[in-house]
């Protein structure tokens, strides 16, 4: 009824679960690849604060790291450097 998307995303190291989150997005999206790449963001930032905490405990990670998505319309959007 919101037309709000449900987002959400898993972060494994080898094959342990570190991070997860399931959440209704803020915004309405005009799209699904809209909406997925909006999500996307949101992994990303969490990845990026979770490389941080394993740096500061002085954990060796394998980077760069891979994100998966399952939206051929939003990798477009990632992979096009005139929409950043």
């Amino acid at each position: 009824m919101t037309r709000r998307f449900v987002s959400g995303f898993v972060v494994k190291v080898g094959e342990s679960l570190i991070s997860w989150k399931s959440k209704k997005q803020n915004t309405v999206s005009r799209s699904s690849a809209e909406a997925k790449y909006r999500s996307m963001a949101n992994v990303v930032a969490e990845i990026v604060w979770l490389i941080g905490l394993y740096k500061e405990l002085k954990v060796e990670l394998e980077l760069p790291v891979r994100l998966f998505c399952d939206s051929k319309a939003a990798l477009q959007i990632v992979a096009n450097p005139i929409y950043h």
